[in-house]
């Protein structure tokens, strides 16, 4: 019974924090202090992004954000995020668009530009390295890049199968599982206004096992959790991103 009251503490202190954005008036010291401590919180107590949902209204937003270039298509990797913020999704050549609650469109678009961020990062590491040049001599360089992606991307599926598997836990541990599939259904509602093409992603051959394990090697690295932790409810920290 104390830890419940303590945790419903939690909540409300989390959810006070959370508030304190330039938007409402903090300067933006105030707004990042605010989410750090709103972060440990949350961390200390188990807190889930259900459960601030819970204590907020958030409406059903479509919120575009410009396309990170890069000439590989990494349009597989779109569907990941969605998946693990109940969100549905569609692109052109300039924009990728999230539909979906406020507060998961907000966090979806910021770890797309921190997990796309991380990529090309970890790409420019891999094509200044020996192993690189090494492979070079098998491998056209544009193979090896493509190769390095493929696995990058798919170390980071695992780790988003990993966080959507416990947070469907968690979900079933608080009997919340009515209150999701609602949440998705609104969603697919707001979607379905949309004439939107459905697209299906090529197969993708791996011709070096060597980049495709480096692309998984260096992904294994990219602090998605701490990513996701810093995220949650901040619209301040992701207008400045």
């Amino acid at each position: 019974m104390e830890n419940n009251v303590l945790r419903d503490r939690a909540l409300k202190r989390i959810k006070a924090l959370l508030s304190k954005t330039e938007e409402n008036g903090a300067s933006m010291e105030e707004a990042k202090s605010a989410l750090e401590k709103a972060s440990l919180l949350m961390k200390e107590y188990f807190i889930t992004l259900t459960d601030i949902e819970d204590l907020k209204d958030d409406p059903i937003i479509v919120e575009s954000t410009p396309i990170i270039k890069i000439k590989e298509d990494i349009g597989q990797f779109y569907p990941i995020i969605c998946k693990l913020f109940d969100l549905r999704h569609f692109f052109n050549s300039e924009n990728l668009t999230f539909v979906g609650y406020e507060t998961d469109v907000k966090v979806g678009i910021y770890l797309y530009k921190k997990i796309v961020n991380g990529l090309l990062h970890d790409l420019s590491t891999f094509k200044k390295s020996s192993k690189f040049q090494m492979l070079k001599v098998h491998y056209h360089a544009n193979t090896l890049r493509r190769d390095f992606i493929t696995g990058w991307i798919e170390s980071i599926y695992w780790k988003v199968e990993d966080l959507y598997s416990q947070r469907e836990r968690k979900i079933n541990s608080d009997d919340k599982g009515g209150l999701i599939l609602l949440k998705k259904d609104n969603v697919d509602k707001k979607f379905s206004e949309f004439k939107v093409k459905k697209s299906r992603n090529s197969d993708r051959n791996v011709f070096s096992s060597d980049a495709f394990a480096d692309g998984e090697t260096r992904a294994s690295n990219f602090n998605l959790q701490n990513d996701l932790d810093t995220a949650v409810g901040s619209d301040n920290v992701i207008s400045n991103v």
